[in-house]
């Protein structure tokens, strides 16, 4: 028998069947739109089912008891009522995480009469009160840090006794909630260790497997309530059983993140992006010319459409920025335009043996020559030299 706090609430659960079930469709590996639509679901067919708030009350209530019983539906029913869908959601007036919360604290405070005459629904209770305060939050976010000090009651509660699967509990709590417990109130964490480490050194009704949650329960605490080791994992994995330790399956999985074959290609796609940066490399061929050499073409082809087929064997040289200022390409010469330059072939190819003048080289001038053996070195505008023979 389940103690219910009002007797004209109890429903046989047979009567709301179909609701039970619905619940138990939720997974929790269920996506975000999956987990929508069947929340949806259960409303809607909800509203049917229900034609009034009283009906709603004593539907939540066998769903409520059943959880008691049944561990997974439990979970289920957390994992509805944490969701953030569920904050305001209603059905004819009746809010269903405040009639949760309603039942987990008349639970609460008739915890020491229920425990006695029904443990698993006890046990039941405290699970789903440490879900909630792991899953749920409030409209802003925050956890129901009011919960936490239940419990810890609780959690001391199930530390008297000896039964294997309340000791498994509180190993679980720590597992989910014992970093929010640490925060929140570290004096009752420290007594509950403590008396974990009496019972472990004196209790003597305490079996082996119950021990081991005992000293699970250490572990987590020296982990900081964090991922357990492999190799501790797996000692107790091999001591309690696969069947035990699913509660903490996610610790071995957290490790082995990264596998050999993972490794294998990122190291070879970093050895490709090598490959291609070596590959990429420009070739030294005159870089710097060769982007002028496709701009020239087109400016000859707006003149001059017989020498687009012309290819220069050296690219033009280019001009000064400042002389380049508003101009297109290069300008084309006309015939004979370059003639004159064979003129200065003949002479030496330092600079200061030229001169641009129609006069003549430097030589013949005298400015750019300081030779001491020169004749001519003195010679003024009124001298009259056309009877020398001797220019040089």
């Amino acid at each position: 028998m389940f103690i219910v706090k009002d007797e004209s609430l109890f429903t046989d659960a047979s009567e709301y069947k179909e609701i039970i079930n619905r619940v138990k469709e939720l997974n929790i590996s269920d996506d975000g739109i999956k987990f929508n639509q069947k929340l949806r679901y259960i409303l809607e067919n909800w509203k049917q089912d229900c034609k009034s708030s009283e009906e709603v009350e004593k539907s939540f209530d066998a769903l409520y008891q059943g959880c008691l019983s049944d561990d997974e539906l439990a979970s289920k029913l957390v994992i509805m009522i944490s969701s953030r869908s569920f904050i305001s959601q209603e059905v004819h007036d009746q809010n269903f995480r405040l009639l949760f919360l309603r039942k987990l604290q008349n639970d609460f405070e008739g915890g020491k009469v229920l425990q006695k005459t029904n443990p698993i629904a006890f046990r039941n209770c405290v699970r789903m009160l440490g879900e909630f305060f792991s899953k749920a939050r409030l409209v802003n976010g925050d956890p129901f840090t009011f919960m936490l000090i239940p419990l810890v009651n609780c959690l001391e509660m199930l530390l008297d006794s000896p039964q294997v699967s309340d000791l498994q509990q509180v190993a679980f709590q720590f597992y989910l909630n014992g970093a929010a417990i640490k925060t929140e109130c570290p004096d009752k964490l420290n007594e509950l260790f403590n008396k974990i480490r009496t019972l472990l050194t004196s209790d003597k009704q305490i079996s082996k497997e119950g021990k081991l949650w005992l000293l699970l329960s250490i572990e987590l605490g020296a982990n900081k309530f964090g991922v357990l080791p492999i190799d501790v994992f797996k000692f107790y994995q091999e001591q309690i059983g696969g069947n035990g330790m699913s509660l903490f399956q996610c610790s071995q999985n957290i490790l082995s993140v990264q596998t050999p074959e993972d490794n294998k290609t990122l190291e070879n796609y970093k050895s490709s992006v090598n490959v291609l940066q070596l590959s990429t490399k420009p070739e030294p061929t005159q870089p710097a010319l060769e982007p002028t050499v496709p701009q020239v073409t087109n400016s000859v082809t707006n003149f001059t459409p017989e020498v687009v087929n012309h290819t220069p064997k050296e690219p033009p040289k280019t001009q000064n920025s400042s002389n380049n200022t508003g101009k297109f390409g290069r300008p084309i010469l006309g015939a004979g335009a370059r003639l004159n330059k064979a003129k200065f072939n003949n002479d030496s190819s330092n600079w200061r043996d030229k001169d641009n003048s129609s006069t003549g080289g430097w030589k013949k001038t005298g400015w750019g020559n300081n030779d001491k053996n020169s004749k001519g070195k003195s010679k003024g505008w009124e001298h009259d030299d056309r009877f020398e023979n001797n220019y040089s």
